[in-house]
């Protein structure tokens, strides 16, 4: 139930940006945007130990009211990402989204949501990589109106497949 709870607080949370609360951490790489203009010093939030939390987001500009985003979330899990799977199949249906390409390959849970969340007006297409570091999941999902899937996946689908575990 736990685990559900926590797919649940992703597929609502990915449109967020409130804070969840101080966590201790320290400085990771320096990672530059040469077409913004700018480079900044990324934090490293370390693992989650009893909740789960967003560590990072990511934005495109807005169109028509919604930024299209890539969120990463660490989440609490002790089991494998076969066992991570079938509950949060289960959420995300629970959620009333339609889930599809499902699978567990090359060290990853991965797979893909359409629908609508409440308090968005717009069909959101979801595309998630989950890999386990640790005692963690660590979880990268973009959200991109479906209206605008066709335009916008390539740009935001190669950086949540870079998401790979540097502690196993």
């Amino acid at each position: 139930m736990r685990h559900m709870s926590s797919m649940l607080i992703v597929v609502f949370s990915i449109t967020s940006v409130s804070a969840r609360g101080p966590v201790a951490a320290e400085n990771g790489k320096t990672v530059t945007l040469p077409r913004s203009g700018y480079a900044i010093e990324v934090l490293d939030p370390g693992p989650a130990k009893a909740v789960a939390f967003d560590s990072f987001k990511m934005f495109l500009p807005p169109q028509g009211g919604f930024a299209s985003n890539i969120d990463v979330q660490h989440q609490p899990y002790r089991g494998t990402l076969s066992d991570y799977a079938a509950p949060s199949v289960a959420a995300i249906q629970q959620a009333n989204l339609t889930i599809g390409n499902a699978r567990v390959e090359n060290g990853a849970y991965m797979a893909e949501a359409t629908g609508k969340v409440a308090g968005i007006d717009i069909e959101l297409h979801f595309y998630f990589k989950a890999i386990k570091s640790g005692d963690n999941v660590i979880l990268a999902t973009a959200t991109i109106p479906s209206s605008r899937w066709d335009t916008e996946k390539a740009r935001l689908l190669p950086i949540v497949d870079s998401l790979v575990a540097v502690n196993k």
